[in-house]
């Protein structure tokens, strides 16, 4: 998504409402120390954050962290879906993933993936703590670090 928000034009598949739901690695780690702290009896439990987030305010947050101010082209469904079909192909022939496949077609045409998750909080008395903001602000500053995305 850094990297995407930084394009000039940012293509957009499927409705850009559509929520997730996002958690910071320093939150998934604390609800790993609980799960650990705790020995509760087999349980699964989403991990994230409790505020979903929408596509594109995901990218409008990354493009703020990043300074960057990219204009959106709404695509449609019909010509991604011919573009992730070729690509499936392009990639089974150069035996090969390619970045738009049927796959990924489906993630971007999804109706979302929004988690509850008050199991979290119940049972292990974890919240995700981290906002949106935050989270990437800290991420950009170890990309940079890393040489994954410039700086400045």
């Amino acid at each position: 998504v850094f990297n995407l928000a930084r394009q000039w034009i940012v293509p957009f598949v499927g409705d850009p409402e559509t929520a997730f739901t996002f958690v910071h690695v320093r939150d998934v780690v604390a609800a790993i120390v609980a799960a650990l702290e705790r020995q509760l009896p087999r349980e699964t439990c989403f991990v994230g954050h409790p505020v979903p987030v929408g596509a594109r305010q995901l990218v409008d947050e990354v493009a703020a962290v990043l300074g960057v101010r990219p204009r959106y082209l709404q695509v449609p469904s019909a010509l991604a879906g011919l573009a992730a079909h070729a690509g499936e192909w392009i990639g089974r022939l150069r035996g090969d993933v390619v970045p738009l496949n049927r796959s990924r077609f489906a993630e971007m045409t999804s109706p979302g993936f929004v988690c509850r998750v008050d199991r979290l909080r119940e049972r292990l008395g974890v919240t995700a703590a981290i906002d949106l903001r935050p989270g990437l602000e800290e991420t950009a500053e170890w990309y940079r670090r890393e040489g994954w995305i410039p700086r400045g």
